[in-house]
């Protein structure tokens, strides 16, 4: 008898976009299966080693997950998953260095936008109102970053 196969579930809202990069990439010993809700992936509890998901979604089936070694989230925060009475008995794995500067730019955008009352500003177009409110600027303004991990930075940096 050869090697025994790994049994993935991808647990995403876009579980396709995964399955496609894992297929790919041709991973050997790999049995992939997808569902995009925690009903659906209710068939595939008993059977699976491994999940690759979005933390809340995974949470609800924790539990039932028999044979569970490994869950990889897709996101960089896992807290749904570490909370009280939840399961410690298999590997946790989140995402680092990835969207650190991609955070970084969301966040600076809206800071851009509140400062400079964007959106306010749209809405009087949008009505032919002239604006007058005189707009901020992030000149001299201080930021609070709670977490200094790879998203943390990045925006301090951007900042």
């Amino acid at each position: 008898m050869g090697p025994t196969k790994n049994k993935l579930l991808i647990l995403a809202r876009n579980s396709d976009y995964y399955v496609r990069i894992l297929k790919d990439a041709a991973i050997e010993r790999l049995e992939i299966h997808s569902v995009y809700t925690p009903e659906e992936a209710e068939t595939f509890c008993e059977r699976v080693n491994i999940v690759l998901g979005e933390p809340d979604l995974i949470k609800p089936i924790l539990s039932r997950m028999k044979h569970l070694e490994w869950v990889q989230s897709i996101w960089a925060g896992v807290r749904p998953l570490v909370g009280q009475g939840c399961r410690k008995d298999y590997l946790l794995t989140n995402v680092r260095d990835i969207f650190g500067p991609l955070m970084a730019e969301y966040v600076c955008c809206h800071m851009l936008m509140h400062e400079k009352k964007s959106l306010e500003r749209f809405i009087s177009q949008q009505h032919k109102r002239w604006d007058t409110i005189a707009p901020g600027q992030l000149k001299n303004k201080s930021i609070g970053i709670l977490g200094v991990g790879s998203i943390g930075k990045s925006i301090a940096r951007a900042a």
